[in-house]
C-alpha cells in the first residue's frame, strides 16, 4: 500500500462508498416508514441536471488554479455550468414534485443554515485535500502512514454521528448547528 499514488487514497475511499452504497440497497428494508409518501414522485431529469451544473462548476474552480485561467475551456466550462444550473432552477419552478421546491428559500433561516452547511463541507473537503498532500509531499509519509494518521477522523466523525442524533430533540438545533460549524 505504500507504493501506489496519492490518488489511490480518494480512489480507496470512493470504492468503499460504492460497497456501502450496495450493502445499503440489500440490508435497508424495502417497505416505505410513514415518513415516505409511497405516492411521492422523484424528479430524475431535475436531480441530473442540478447534479451535472454542480459538478462542472466544481471543476472549473478546482481547473482554473492549476491550469490558468487564461485557457478557454476553464471559463468556458464555468459558463456552462452556470447556464446548467438555470436550467436547473426552471426546470424545478416548471415541474409539478421539484427536488427542491424553491419555496424552501422563504423558510426562514434556511438560505443561512445553507450556506454554514456550504462552506462547512467546502473547508472539511479542502482540509482533506491538503492534509493528503502535506503529509506525503512534505513530510513523505507512505499512503498507509498517511491513512492511519487520518484514522480519527473517521472515529470522531461517527462518534459525533452518534451524538448529534440523541441530542438533536433535546437541543435546539441552532446550537447543533454553531458545534457543528465550530469542529469542522
Amino acid at each position: 500500500a505504500q507504493y501506489v499514488w496519492w490518488p489511490w487514497a480518494h480512489w480507496a475511499l470512493a470504492i468503499f462508498c460504492y460497497i456501502l452504497a450496495i450493502l445499503t440497497y440489500i440490508i435497508v428494508p424495502s417497505e416505505l416508514s410513514k415518513a415516505v409518501h409511497p405516492e411521492g414522485k422523484t424528479d430524475v431529469i431535475g436531480s441530473i441536471i442540478g447534479i451535472t451544473g454542480l459538478i462542472l462548476f466544481i471543476y472549473c474552480w478546482n481547473e482554473g488554479p492549476v491550469v490558468g485561467w487564461d485557457k478557454p475551456y476553464v471559463y468556458g466550462v464555468l459558463i456552462v455550468s452556470i447556464v446548467i444550473i438555470a436550467i436547473f432552477i426552471i426546470v424545478e419552478m416548471k415541474i409539478e414534485e421539484p427536488i427542491m421546491p424553491l419555496s424552501i428559500w422563504s423558510v426562514a433561516g434556511f438560505p443561512g443554515v445553507l450556506g454554514c452547511m456550504a462552506l462547512g463541507w467546502s473547508s472539511f473537503g479542502i482540509f482533506i485535500y491538503y492534509i493528503v498532500q502535506f503529509l506525503e509531499n512534505i513530510h513523505h509519509t507512505s499512503p498507509l502512514l498517511t491513512t492511519a494518521m487520518l484514522t480519527p477522523l473517521v472515529i470522531f466523525g461517527l462518534i459525533a454521528t452518534v451524538v448529534v442524533s440523541q441530542l438533536y430533540g433535546r437541543i435546539p438545533a441552532h446550537y447543533l448547528l454553531m458545534a457543528a460549524m465550530i469542529f469542522f
